[in-house]
């Protein structure tokens, strides 16, 4: 049996600039006993610079026509009827994948949270699975090349799909957007010359790091009796960067009649912005401060109430990466 659904290749080439890709997994049902409404913001720094911006949004329901649903961002709506991109069998339902250019909203209405309001007034329940949101952002330091794949693909076990990448044998990352029905199934990832096993159970995002970008092959492997038997893989990205990237160290100078001085500094080559610093003892936060901006090469120090066997962690932001360190207090 040929595999269904497919997946689009939807931005792909090179820019000088970031590529940032956010998604949640709400799991939300909407319809008949269930919510009419469903939100969410996702987080975007300097909206202004941003050249492409694209919102995926995938629904499970009991068929690919889907009728009184309304889509808006920030309050402007884009559609108010549903019109998938394609759609894929997922045990006895269908998962459906719709993808929105939704720059022009950003460029009417500056702002760094983009809330996503779903309501839904269809006579059958459907639940709203995965919202994904890609963004380009401009970027004097960075390069990039990437290739992102949206839609929606059913795998049964033993089916494989191959999709071409970038087409060359670069170092870079895949992210990899996929509902694994059970334990007792796999998604197998070939690229590079070599082959990742991801596990898990519904929806997730899985990052993994590839010697080559030139494609990349997924397929199914799975035996025992779990149901429904589909793989559903909902977006791939491939990306390659080169960007200079702050790296922050954190050092205890003293600790002394319950304070704690902490040197932080950047010895990376990009400024570092909105350093968060929190002191914390026994789950408890003692005092919480901010660096605003950190260039290469600089230090700051900072006091801080602290406590013996306390943490002291630097917690900071670049692109879309979450990153702290933390330094542990004597007794």
């Amino acid at each position: 049996m040929a595999v269904e659904g497919s997946l689009s290749l939807l931005s792909s080439g090179g820019l000088q600039g970031v590529v940032l890709y956010q998604n949640v997994f709400p799991s939300v049902y909407l319809g008949q006993t269930s919510g009419v409404s469903f939100r969410n913001s996702f987080f975007v720094e300097q909206p202004e610079k941003v050249v492409t911006a694209l919102l995926e949004v995938g629904i499970i329901a009991s068929s690919s026509t889907i009728r009184g649903l309304v889509l808006s961002v920030n309050g402007i709506t884009l559609t108010r009827e549903f019109k998938p991109l394609t759609c894929a069998p997922y045990g006895e339902k269908m998962f459906c994948k719709a993808v929105y250019d939704i720059k022009p909203v950003v460029e009417s209405k500056p702002a760094t949270a983009w809330t996503v309001e779903i309501e839904y007034r269809g006579l059958h329940e459907l639940a709203v699975e995965h919202l994904g949101l890609l963004v380009l952002r401009g970027h004097e330091s960075a390069e990039n090349r990437h290739a992102y794949y949206s839609g929606a693909l059913s795998l049964r076990p033993g089916d494989s799909y191959e999709i071409r990448l970038l087409g060359e044998a670069a170092e870079g990352e895949l992210r990899i957007v996929a509902l694994i029905p059970s334990q007792e199934a796999s998604l197998v990832v070939e690229a590079g010359g070599s082959a990742h096993r991801l596990q898990g159970s519904g929806f997730n995002e899985y990052s993994i790091p590839v010697s080559s970008l030139e494609s990349v092959v997924l397929r199914h492997e799975g035996g025992g009796s779990y149901y429904p038997r589909e793989i559903l893989v909902s977006a791939v990205l491939a990306y390659h960067v080169k960007a200079p990237e702050p790296v922050i160290e954190a050092r205890l100078v003293r600790m002394e009649q319950g304070r704690a001085t902490v040197e932080i500094a950047n010895a990376g080559g990009e400024a570092a912005h909105n350093i968060i610093v929190v002191s914390f003892s026994k789950g408890n936060v003692l005092e919480r401060k901010i660096i605003e901006r950190i260039e290469p090469g600089q230090a700051q120090r900072l006091d801080l109430k602290a406590e013996p066997g306390g943490s002291i962690r630097v917690i900071w932001r670049y692109l879309d990466k979450t990153i702290f360190r933390d330094i542990k207090l004597k007794r």
